[in-house]
């Protein structure tokens, strides 16, 4: 009996640079925040007069509110954490006094450190992109904060370089920080593409760059217009997640190969490493 034989597999072809947000794209931000919520409303029950989605939603949108003075240096993050357990108290109709504020703050913080990960399936899927391009993060934050997360959840050797707010002077979605991370690289935007979880910082400020945006949107919430950035529902499976970073093309037919038939291994382009 012969041996059957299956036509050779297409190779999927990736841009020389794939840049990617670190908070909720690769860093689980979204699920050891809610555990430190969790832990907190254990220890002060009056938390719970607001459901947990609403919660975790001011929390975010407090955070975002003193975000540009911690990240200038202009308020400690320990105490921005303890001003914001204060006023969630007060979005769920208590107050808490000072001293339990900064308890609350250090119950938030052991039960988050506790539970902090990666995005699932996000270690397989750098590994798989970085075998045929430079990977850089784009984030808004301060350096030491952003390069402590990527060490935590077990990829800061699994990037190539990182760009942060704090550094560059601008947060996204301002081209500026999209286009520093194409010069650290060396490619030109048409050579990238961005993957990240928020449709203003991310997709519209990569568009703005002239960079290609994937919106990573793991959650239930309404999708967006698919004729400005391809959606992917997380990081598995890998081999869907290659199609989208390729082409998308890929994303649309769903196949292993680009509708036009040309040949993959001839527009595959070439590589580059990042400039250090």
């Amino acid at each position: 009996m012969g041996t059957e034989r299956h036509p050779p597999r297409a190779m999927t072809r990736v841009p020389s640079l794939v840049l990617v947000d670190l908070d909720d794209t690769l860093y689980d931000w979204r699920w050891a925040r809610r555990a430190g919520l969790a832990a907190v409303t254990t220890r002060w029950p009056a938390f719970s007069h607001r459901p947990m989605a609403a919660r975790s939603r001011e929390y975010v949108r407090l955070l975002n509110e003193m975000h540009d003075e911690v990240v200038r240096g202009r308020l400690d993050p320990e105490d921005a954490r303890t001003r914001r357990i204060a006023r969630l108290a007060m979005y769920c109709g208590f107050r808490l006094s000072r001293r339990e504020a900064e308890e609350a703050s250090e119950v938030y913080q052991i039960a988050y450190a506790a539970e902090e990960r990666a995005v699932p399936g996000a270690g397989e899927a750098l590994s798989r992109l970085r075998a045929r391009a430079a990977i850089g993060v784009v984030t808004n934050h301060r350096v030491e904060e952003q390069r402590r997360k990527l060490s935590v959840i077990g990829l800061a050797t699994a990037i190539d370089f990182l760009v942060t707010s704090e550094e560059v002077g601008v947060a996204k979605p301002h081209p500026e920080i999209f286009r520093r991370a194409l010069d650290r690289a060396g490619v030109p935007a048409r050579a990238a593409v961005m993957i990240g979880d928020s449709w203003e910082a991310d997709v519209l400020g990569a568009r703005a760059a002239g960079i290609r945006p994937i919106w990573l949107h793991r959650s239930r919430g309404r999708p967006r217009d698919p004729s400005i950035a391809q959606e992917i529902a997380g990081w598995r499976p890998v081999d869907r997640l290659l199609r989208a970073v390729a082409d998308p093309r890929y994303a649309r037919t769903g196949r292993g190969s680009p509708r036009s038939g040309a040949s993959p291994s001839k527009n595959r382009p070439s590589l580059r490493a990042p400039r250090r």
